[in-house]
């Protein structure tokens, strides 16, 4: 009712999570970790619709917009460690340890992974084997697009642009190279 009380977003937060506020981030501070919290603030705008996106500001819809990329990112990193673990859990038969973060993986796991995912064999090979290099050779990249500082197709060109490098000089361009990943397209 008009006359009725106000109503609003309430949520409960953990004494040391950020204010709402964060939820977009700006230049005064950083925005909010891709999360529950953070998934749980854009569905109750959002609505499993998208019809509350209608009442929102457009300021504010560029909040929804970057923490739907923030929560992508995750949503990738995600995905590409469970692929990375279910690797180190089925390695090659007789492989010796890359020595260089990689892991050698079974051939039978991308039949599992194919099936499971409805992809081709081969598309489900060449995603674990990125998984395990990106998580083995470029461990700040990685982490970084866990964390939404980072989108996966900037992760996917530092892992490309690498990929003729050595073990060590990977790990000296990594941080570098991650870092400017946030601010630069």
């Amino acid at each position: 009712p008009p006359d009725g009380p106000e109503q609003g977003l309430f949520v409960c937060l953990p004494a040391e999570s950020m204010e709402l506020s964060r939820f977009g981030g700006d230049d005064q501070g950083p925005a909010m970790a891709p999360g529950p919290l953070l998934a749980g603030v854009a569905y109750a705008v959002a609505g499993g619709d998208g019809s509350g996106l209608a009442g929102v500001s457009e300021d504010f819809l560029f909040a929804v917009i970057s923490g739907g990329r923030r929560m992508a990112s995750w949503g990738t990193w995600l995905e590409l460690s469970a692929m990375r673990e279910l690797a180190a859990r089925h390695p090659a038969a007789g492989a010796a340890p890359a020595g260089d973060g990689r892991v050698q993986v079974s051939e039978f796991v991308p039949d599992e992974v194919s099936l499971d995912l409805r992809m081709s064999w081969r598309g489900a090979a060449d995603r674990i084997a990125y998984a395990c290099d990106l998580a083995g050779r470029l461990p700040v990249t990685f982490a970084a697009m866990g964390a939404g500082l980072i989108d996966p197709v900037h992760a996917k060109i530092i892992y490309e642009q690498t990929g003729i490098l050595s073990a060590a000089d990977a790990g000296r361009a990594d941080p570098v190279l991650a870092a400017a990943a946030q601010v630069k397209t």
